[in-house]
């Protein structure tokens, strides 16, 4: 599927490509993106195949995607990172989306998590100069 293809369907709130995107973005550092959706939050596992990036990395990644991409359907987020293989979370961090209500809340961060994900574009997709898209 086209990376045109997976921005429309990740716009209207399309878990798969939101998880796609985002995997596609993250597989320099070795992080894939499983993704569910309950009600209107957005459960996203990052799972580190090799070093964890650090949280504030992952969670800047995940809102700014999440800001530029203004899904209706989807108020919230939570974002837990696993190292591959690993039985709990290092961490998991809540995100509102919504204007207005409390910001994120977290769970103690992974010291050891140092690597940083790649910097750019939400994603890895330049919103801005791609036209709205036809429904």
């Amino acid at each position: 599927m086209s990376q045109a293809d997976l921005l429309v369907l990740a716009r209207q709130g399309n878990v798969e490509a939101i998880a796609t995107l985002m995997s596609r973005k993250l597989a320099p550092v070795q992080v894939m993106v499983e993704a569910q959706l309950e009600d209107s939050c957005l459960l996203l596992q990052l799972v580190a195949h090799g070093p964890l990036p650090s949280q504030e990395t992952l969670v800047n990644f995940v809102r700014r995607g999440m800001d530029i991409l203004k899904v209706q359907t989807i108020t919230s987020v939570q974002a837990s990172a696993w190292k591959a293989g690993a039985l709990q979370p290092a961490w998991v961090e809540y995100l509102s989306l919504t204007e207005g209500a409390p910001r994120d809340k977290q769970a103690p961060q992974d010291k050891q998590a140092q690597a940083t994900a790649p910097q750019g574009q939400a994603f890895g997709v330049n919103l801005a100069s791609r036209p709205p898209p036809h429904l």
